[in-house]
């Protein structure tokens, strides 16, 4: 029996000496030597990986807080942390560790841009429902005015040119229309365009507004008339009697402004992007 034991024992020393050598960081010569003697223990084509994992494992627990600790004369702090670090390694065993340390900050690192874009894309998804939300209340708004614009119905409109003699004095826009709306009309304000025979673009065309004597109620008509400024086109218009007057509503308002509709337009632009918009956000 104990010639057994004797032999195990010896074996056990023979692999443990035939083993590869690690790094002893007991003391700055054992250190030193040991991280020569590993480094050699490694094929030539090799040794620059183990340098670069030699590197990455001694440095990798080491702080800011260190160095400065370290720059203000403290106990070797880093130094310390570097030797528990490498103490008792192979080579291997020190490449082996530097791969899992890059492949752990890696994988942070793709966890880091993943939640970056994931926030990223949910701020922007929320602009734009924030901005689809925006375009809706706009086009129902624009829809909106537009329906109360054309209950204000123009039953007449006439351009005529009064005159003292033969002088002319003053070019008169004639209007007659009727409220169709819900609600008391004290305003309106419209684009009156005059166009004359043998011309292909408007002879003039303005904006105004007319603000009633008193209240038009719903269902009722009112007559006016608008006597336009002395030397301006309307009142230069050639053959005025065979010219021919448009009215086109821009926006009408109730007592004391409220309610107001004011023509605008939700373009082909303005609904094209939301539609898109919709598509891209919605469907989300």
């Amino acid at each position: 029996m104990k010639i057994l034991t004797t032999f195990h024992l010896s074996i056990l020393l023979l692999l443990v000496g035939c083993g590869d050598p690690a790094i002893d960081a007991t003391s700055k010569e054992s250190m030193e030597h040991s991280v020569q003697e590993v480094r050699e223990s490694l094929p030539l084509e090799r040794r620059p990986e183990f340098d670069e994992a030699f590197k990455l494992l001694a440095f990798n627990k080491v702080q800011m807080d260190d160095l400065l600790v370290e720059s203000a004369g403290g106990a070797g702090i880093m130094q310390s942390k570097m030797k528990e670090a490498l103490h008792g390694k192979t080579a291997q065993q020190i490449i082996d560790e530097a791969a899992v340390i890059l492949k752990q900050r890696q994988e942070e690192l793709d966890r880091t841009e993943r939640e970056a874009k994931e926030k990223a894309d949910a701020a922007e998804r929320a602009a734009g429902l924030a901005l689809i939300d925006h375009l809706e209340k706009e086009k129902a708004a624009a829809e909106e005015s537009a329906r109360q614009l054309s209950r204000v119905k123009v039953l007449k409109s006439n351009f005529l040119m009064t005159y003292k003699g033969y002088s002319r004095t003053r070019a008169v826009i004639e209007m007659e229309i009727e409220n169709q709306t819900s609600f008391p009309l004290a305003r309106i304000d419209f684009q009156a365009t005059l166009r004359v025979p043998g011309k292909s673009t408007p002879w003039c065309s303005d904006k105004f507004y007319y603000e009633f004597p008193g209240l038009v109620a719903p269902g009722e008509r009112a007559s006016f008339s608008w006597p336009q400024k002395p030397r301006t086109l309307w009142e230069s218009v050639p053959n005025h009697r065979e010219a021919s007057l448009s009215v086109s509503m821009l926006g009408i308002r109730g007592f004391d402004g409220y309610p107001h509709y004011t023509a605008t337009s939700f373009g082909n632009d303005k609904l094209k992007e939301l539609t898109e918009l919709k598509e891209k956000y919605e469907s989300q």
